[in-house]
């Protein structure tokens, strides 16, 4: 037997009340030997033994019926056969509803999304449970529990209605723990309602054996249904944007896109795109040659236009239309400057040149300064600053890291230094860490990056998927960068939050990046040339340094892109209008372009929606450990499992009992009782 409400158990002494006071009782009378009184007693004494049997009955119902009210209050649950009988129906189920855009592929044979197909499955089991359970729903865009009446209203509810979201399964998970916790719920079922798309439920994870650990843990009874949406669905293609940037490109503004559309296998060779720039929609025809295709166009703007605007990128209608569309936006017209302070004048140079190649051709602006100047620095409308050197004191890195924490994209290189020297140390350090010793390549040899990012960042593979020459490079000189025991220019104090992008063969890093806020810190520890390497051919310098310009240029050009349902409004009091619909929108789990005054964001569903890979049942149930799942398909094929219920109704009826018995007792030894008057002649009799 367990206790919900364990602590209460401290009061179970209080049983000892009535007894103390039957004791208590006792020392008022005091026993008199008198001689006339020994035919009376006598007479009395058949009368008396019926008199001390009933007022033990009384001491023991009274007892009883405290010490059953205070377990009753401790809630107890017992398991077996009385546990089973005691359980009936769940006090409550807690609903974790997966509304990713995964869900609302259309199953041919219902002609319904999966997650319409759930809806109508729990409305059904819900009115088989005849209004005898709480119901709870925890949706995975709000992730707050929400008390409904029961699941066939589910239909009706904005919190179950489709969304353009992923869902994060663990997160749920321990939402619903919490809520258990917090409310102290009796018998409780958690049903999950997905379709086991592996980038939701990430069964790699760690949490799942804190959450299967904290399930059993749990003193109340718990199951674990799990339906799983698993059921064939039509042919589907999806389509999702990977860049949008305005540009100067041949003497005109235009937009660079570049797109992804991976079709279904048994699709034709040609996929039509139907592309809408600010309400002018045209169309173009990509042939297929395999199921995943990238496309990149240059759409022009027109002369005058120096503002923002949006568009979208649609394919052809099918099973699920929540990944038929990807939308993008573009800020204003803007010049793009940036600046380079360095000691060695070939590198910053070359860095000069691979920010702005094309000069005010290209609407690209690159500043050199001096190190002094830093200190003094505006650097509210520069996109990137990259720093060649030693690291400037704690008090010119400190607005340098917050500029980063606004948007803005830092990179710093090494000082050049002689091999085998330690650069002089000022006393800052940038995030935890600081230039360290030069290393030199033995004669004839040079240092080769062997692995980096080849999908995302600023070496990743160009449009059209070709990848950069990055093994091609050749290093003689390098510098290391080591974590700083000092306290530097770092909000917490993790070196080890660094990110690896490249790496030479011995693991020593080439390029690292770190996040702050919205902007990005990069470091690469080598120099762009000679005698440090060949990286100022342009090859790899100059995509990789556009790549980072362009990370800082959306906070300048006032518009970006995010993943529906990670982002949301700054404020309250920001108002975001649909600008790609007439119907209101909501831009927590709706995907489409939003305005709030010069601001400009496009929302898509997350990249990991498109991922087809599922968990197999079995293996979804296996992360719950030794807590007990049930996979239905169907609430048809729902089996009854063994349970522990709760028996604190039972000892109420206990308690209830228990008092009129003693109720009953006692009147029954008043009326025995002789009269008022006659209480002298008792004196002298005691029990």
């Amino acid at each position: 037997m367990t206790f919900l409400q364990p602590v209460l158990l401290f009061a179970l002494p209080a049983a000892l009340i009535p007894l103390l006071i039957h004791l208590l009782n006792r020392l008022r009378y005091r026993s008199v030997h008198w001689g006339a009184m020994i035919f009376l007693v006598k007479a009395a004494r058949s009368s008396t033994r019926q008199a001390i049997l009933r007022h033990y009955l009384i001491l023991m119902c009274r007892i009883l019926a405290v010490l059953f009210f205070v377990l009753a209050l401790c809630r107890p649950i017992i398991g077996g056969w009385l546990g089973n009988a005691m359980a009936g129906s769940a006090e409550t189920v807690i609903i974790l509803l997966d509304r990713s855009a995964s869900m609302e592929a259309t199953d041919p044979r219902r002609r319904s999304s999966k997650r319409a197909h759930a809806i109508d499955l729990l409305g059904k089991v819900a009115g088989e449970l005849g209004g005898r359970s709480r119901f709870v729903l925890i949706d995975s865009v709000m992730m707050q529990p929400q008390e409904i009446a029961d699941a066939s209203v589910l239909d009706s509810l904005a919190l179950a209605a489709p969304t353009d979201t992923a869902a994060d399964l663990p997160a749920m998970l321990k939402v619903a723990l919490d809520y258990i916790i917090r409310s102290g719920t009796g018998m409780t079922e958690i049903w999950i309602v997905s379709d086991l798309q592996k980038s939701n439920w990430r069964p790699e994870s760690r949490e799942w054996a804190r959450i299967s650990a904290q399930v059993s843990a749990l003193p109340q009874d718990v199951r674990v249904l799990l339906v799983a949406m698993l059921g064939e669905c039509g042919r589907n293609s999806s389509v999702s944007l990977q860049a949008a940037r305005r540009q100067w490109k041949a003497g005109r503004s235009r937009l660079r896109l570049v797109v992804d559309v991976v079709r279904e296998a048994r699709g034709g060779n040609e996929v039509p795109l139907f592309i809408t720039l600010d309400g002018v929609r045209s169309q173009v025809t990509l042939a297929a040659a395999s199921q995943n295709v990238r496309y990149q166009t240059w759409l022009d703007l027109p002369r005058d236009q120096r503002s923002g605007g949006w568009g979208s990128i649609e394919i052809p209608a099918d099973e699920n239309n929540r990944d038929n569309t990807c939308y993008f936006a573009y800020g204003r017209d803007i010049k793009v400057r940036s600046a380079v302070s360095g000691s060695e004048e070939k590198a910053t140079r070359c860095l000069r040149l691979a920010l702005a190649p094309g000069g005010a051709i290209r609407n690209l602006e690159c500043d050199e300064i001096a190190a002094e100047e830093l200190t003094g620095l505006d650097p509210s409308g520069l996109a990137m600053i990259a720093i060649q050197g030693n690291l400037p004191a704690a008090t010119t890195l400190e607005p340098l890291v917050e500029y980063v924490a606004g948007g803005g994209v830092l990179l710093c290189l090494p000082p050049d230094g002689a091999p085998g020297k330690q650069p002089g140390d000022n006393g800052a350090s940038l995030l935890g860490k600081k230039w360290g010793e030069t290393d030199n390549a033995d004669a004839g040899k040079s240092f080769r990056v062997v692995t980096w990012e080849e999908n995302d960042g600023p070496l990743a593979g160009t449009a059209g998927g070709d990848d950069l020459p990055v093994g091609a490079l050749s290093f003689k000189r390098r510098a290391r960068f080591i974590a700083d025991g000092s306290v530097g220019v770092d909000r917490d104090q993790s070196p080890e939050s660094w990110r690896t992008l490249a790496s030479f063969s011995d693991g020593v890093p080439f390029l690292l990046r770190r996040s702050v806020g919205e902007g990005r810190v990069y470091v690469c520890t080598s120099l762009p040339c000679e005698p440090w390497s060949n990286l100022g051919d342009g090859r790899v310098l100059v995509p990789m340094m556009q790549r980072m310009l362009a990370v800082g240029t959306e906070r300048l050009m006032q518009s970006r892109m995010a993943d529906c349902g990670s982002w949301k409004p700054g404020s309250d009091a920001d108002v975001w209008t649909a600008r790609s619909s007439d119907a209101p929108k909501s831009p927590e789990w709706e995907a489409g372009v939003y305005q709030n005054g010069e601001q400009w964001i496009a929302l898509n569903r997350p990249r990991l929606e498109d991922e087809i890979e599922t968990c197999d049942s079995r293996a979804a149930a296996s992360l719950f450990g030794d807590v007990p799942v049930e996979v239905l398909e169907t609430f048809a094929d729902r089996k009854s499992s063994p349970a522990r219920g709760e028996i604190w109704h039972v000892l109420a009826v206990l308690v209830l009992a228990l008092l009129t018995t003693e109720s009953l007792l006692v009147l029954s030894d008043r009326v025995g009782r002789p009269p008022v008057g006659d209480s002298g002649m008792r004196a002298g009799v005691t029990i």
